[in-house]
């Protein structure tokens, strides 16, 4: 312990990676999330854990600290993202590694046609900020003329503002399915509040509930060990690609990144210098737009659940939030710091390239990873005061949606903070609003994620419709 080793142009703390072998015959992902969550917060215990199933399956190393977190995350030439390629067999999500023709195309139409220098970058000249702001206006706006003084903040407010968000900007609406009936039931029944449901909230529902089980297969079902989940998982994203599909076969809505990738698709076709197919310029047109699609919902639909979370407990008031986010100066410190509170990422993946190493432990190709961010965002070290919302910490520490900036950032959180800021900021159109109950007494959650959360407010008098 103690010693150091280079990693890049960053220096990390050597330690050693405890190795446990399950006795299970088939030991579940939880089991090897607990084991290794234990092990890692234990004092003294080690840097990381690998878990060596029995029957020869792939280990895994689960990492708890920001620094090693940060330098695993930077070194795209040992760790890639080949696993998240592997929920979804034969389709080339998340420009993951590889040396694909659709692969390869993708990072062309990202970097050259839409504007990416890096994979971080803003896409295209979509006015977010406009767009946002428009949105979640109307939306509290029409809330704050209901008959009762109350409203659910995340199924009304939250869940409506995403999906018409991404109505305006990718052009894409919600394709209602069994699954996703049978997980808004699912969902009614755990947290004992009915949905209502009119035209416009179906379409909301079968869209962000469309997103959460391909999450849930990316994420909450890594390498596939349930076949149903699997299955479900694949099932829902063939229907997320085929409305991605419907839209970019039909005239989109202008001004969409739907209009402007069937403008690249013109440009693509004209190329005679490219290698590709027409079909194989569809498929990585269907790809990127159901990349923005999911990733976008899912972060904002999170993010602003979390944000919440961390106002009520950390007795932030809506009028003392609303004003941090309202100056530009601090705005963005304020919702990521309390992002990195309440992390909307609880793990990266990430798999082994190539033979490498986590200090001066080995670790072999085709190794699976499992980053844990959400911990390593709690760290004392790192993150004095960790569960207090300062907004002087440094961006570049953050880690809830990745690496800030690089190859592998996440391209929607740009989009993410600006949606989020202009959400909070929207509810300054209530006189007064409050959590009912102690704050977070009255949160119900579905599968350990914010759902349902009722406030109270003072009525206005003027009147508005939300619009698509």
């Amino acid at each position: 312990m103690g010693q150091q080793v280079m990693n890049h142009d960053h220096t990390v703390a050597i330690g050693e990676i405890r190795t446990v072998r399950r006795e299970l015959p088939k030991a579940s992902e939880y089991a090897e999330f607990t084991s290794s969550y234990e092990l890692l917060n234990r004092a003294g215990g080690p840097v990381a854990v690998r878990i060596e199933p029995p029957g020869g399956d792939t280990p895994v190393i689960y990492v708890a600290r920001p620094d090693i977190i940060r330098s695993i995350l930077r070194d795209d030439g040992a760790f890639g993202l080949a696993n998240y390629d592997e929920a979804f067999p034969n389709t080339s999500f998340f420009l993951s590694d590889g040396e694909r023709r659709v692969y390869q195309l993708k990072r062309r139409i990202m970097k050259d046609i839409l504007g990416h220098s890096e994979h971080g970058a803003k896409p295209g000249d979509l006015d977010m900020e406009s767009i946002a702001k428009d949105v979640a206006t109307v939306v509290a706006d029409a809330l704050s003329r209901l008959d009762k003084p109350q409203f659910d903040i995340l199924r009304d407010f939250k869940s409506m503002t995403i999906y018409l968000i991404a109505v305006r900007t990718f052009g894409v609406r919600g394709s209602p399915s069994i699954l996703v009936k049978l997980l808004r039931t699912l969902k009614a029944v755990a947290t004992r509040r009915p949905l209502r449901l009119t035209p416009i909230s179906s379409e909301m529902h079968a869209m962000l509930g469309s997103c959460q089980l391909f999450f849930l297969q990316l994420f909450g079902n890594f390498r596939n060990k349930n076949t149903i989940f699997r299955l479900v998982g694949q099932s829902v994203s063939r229907r997320l690609k085929s409305d991605c599909r419907a839209v970019l076969s039909a005239v989109p809505p202008p001004n969409s990144l739907a209009e402007k990738l069937l403008g690249v698709r013109a440009s693509l076709l004209a190329d005679e210098t490219l290698d590709a197919s027409e079909d194989e310029i569809d498929e990585a047109l269907e790809d990127i737009l159901l990349e923005f699609v999911t990733t976008l919902v899912m972060i904002v639909d999170t993010g602003f659940a979390n944000l919440l979370q961390a106002i009520a407990q950390t007795q932030t008031s809506f009028f003392d939030a609303i004003a941090s986010v309202s100056d530009p100066a601090h705005a963005d410190a304020f919702i990521n710091d309390a992002l990195r509170r309440n992390s909307p990422t609880g793990q990266v993946l990430r798999r082994a390239k190539k033979d490498a190493q986590i200090g001066t432990d080995p670790v072999k190709e085709g190794e699976d990873l499992i980053l844990l961010v959400g911990q390593a965002s709690l760290d004392e070290e790192t993150f004095p005061e960790p569960l207090a919302i300062r907004i002087d910490r440094p961006r570049s520490g953050y880690l809830h949606f990745g690496p800030y900036e690089g190859v592998h950032a996440c391209f929607g959180q740009k989009w993410a903070l600006t949606i989020i800021r202009q959400m909070l900021i929207a509810l300054d159109v209530f006189d007064s609003l409050h959590f009912t109950s102690d704050h977070v007494g009255d949160l119900r959650t579905f599968q350990g994620q914010p759902e349902s959360w009722i406030v109270t407010y003072r009525r206005n008098t003027d009147t508005h419709e939300i619009s698509t």
